[in-house]
């Protein structure tokens, strides 16, 4: 390793008919998986000879040399040929995976698993270029892929490789904001559920735990993972106390999705009819007590601790046989389609404000752009209000 700052690097000439000026040099880095350090050769285009003397392109290249083996240079920068599929695994993961919600990092693993690693998994850092990001994102949404998984796989693209380039892995980001752009899918059906399609499911489920459960999520705007991991501890009369989630039949206490996702839950007044019929016949209320255990009857019985509903089945098993024997979508009655059906509905009822505190997002714009839907008639009807207005405005001209 000696005197790498002290390296000028030496100049050469090349081209048959346009002759060009190249430097080389040498960079020494430090292998992530062995710990050896190696010594890289580079190369570089200075210029054209027609429109650069040597002593400038000399200039030149000391000039780079100074700024790629200066101080950074020093502390040895990681190897460029470092697979994707090893710095994901032990470098980016590690490091993200501690700020996810459980159901986040699962969703997000099987996602870089089952996509990204296929396509660039054995490739080096530095072997990826902008183009050939921007050529993978392209063929999913040719290939009809839903606008959710092509927007997640450019979002992990970018975050994966700019952590790539702030931890010096490679030297310029090919997934910058300027270059990856987010390609043309397919529209997104966002559908809701009409007032009475919502009674008539709740109206029609006869177990008081299914029907208390089903209240909760399409009244109190609760996410899916909130819903089946609500603790009796977590009602409070009036609100819920979100401090548990569960996914996949499995409940993890204290883990929320976001800080906004532990403000208090309001609870309407009807609604609250329904958590007390379930609780005067629930097995257990104590605090640490799953409020909607799935098979309650026989858990106890057999003396196994509870466990939470899994989302897929609870509504497959409980409550599309009730919307299939009413003629009802079963789309427009899962807890999604419940969430964005009140997100929609509250434009009439309160204030963007209100709005956003009842569903516990950080951001208003993800209350606006991701659950509020238009409400049909409801521009119509508001323009035609606006401008009775303004006419209404009108100064009668006076008689003579």
């Amino acid at each position: 390793m000696a005197r790498i700052k002290h390296q000028e690097g030496r100049i050469e000439e090349r081209g048959k008919r346009v002759k060009k000026w190249y430097g080389h040099y040498w960079a020494y880095v430090k292998c992530p998986v062995t710990g050896k350090i190696l010594r890289k050769h580079k190369l570089v285009v200075l210029g054209l000879k027609s429109q650069m003397p040597k002593w400038e392109a000399k200039d030149k290249l000391k000039t780079i040399i100074d700024s790629e083996l200066g101080v950074a240079q020093t502390s040895l920068r990681p190897d460029p040929k470092t697979t994707f599929r090893w710095f994901v695994e032990n470098r980016y993961l590690p490091m993200k995976a501690g700020r996810w919600c459980k159901a986040t990092e699962i969703t997000t693993i099987k996602l870089i698993r089952s996509y990204l690693f296929s396509a660039f998994g054995e490739l080096s850092l530095g072997a990826i270029e902008s183009f050939s990001l921007q050529l993978y994102l392209n063929k999913l949404a040719e290939r009809g892929y839903s606008h959710s998984l092509v927007s997640q796989c450019h979002s992990q693209l970018a975050l994966i490789m700019r952590m790539a380039h702030k931890m010096h892995f490679i030297a310029d980001n090919p997934a910058d904001a300027d270059d990856l752009m987010m390609p043309k899918t397919k529209a997104i059906e966002k559908p809701t559920a009409t007032w009475e399609q919502i009674m008539a499911v709740l109206d029609n489920i006869e177990h008081p735990r299914d029907k208390c459960l089903y209240a909760v999520g399409s009244f109190c705007l609760l996410r899916s993972a909130e819903v089946f991991g609500l603790l009796w501890g977590s009602y409070r009369g009036d609100h819920f106390a979100v401090s548990s989630v569960a996914y996949r039949g499995v409940l993890y206490r204290d883990q929320t999705k976001t800080k906004a996702s532990r403000h208090p839950v309001p609870i309407p007044d009807e609604i609250q009819t329904y958590i007390a019929a379930w609780n005067a016949v629930s097995p257990d209320t104590s605090p640490g007590a799953l409020m909607f255990p799935r098979d309650w009857r026989g858990i106890y019985k057999e003396n196994k601790p509870p466990r939470p509903f899994e989302s897929d089945k609870f509504f497959v098993r409980k409550i599309h046989p009730v919307a299939k024997r009413l003629e009802i979508p079963t789309s427009v009655v899962c807890f999604r389609c419940t969430r964005r059906t009140g997100s929609t509905d509250l434009q009439t009822f309160g204030s963007l404000k209100d709005n956003q505190t009842i569903m516990r997002h950080a951001n208003a714009n993800t209350t606006l752009g991701t659950y509020v839907q238009p409400i049909p008639g409801s521009a119509r009807a508001a323009l035609n209000q606006r401008t009775s207005a303004v006419f209404g405005a009108r100064k009668v001209p006076a008689k003579e």
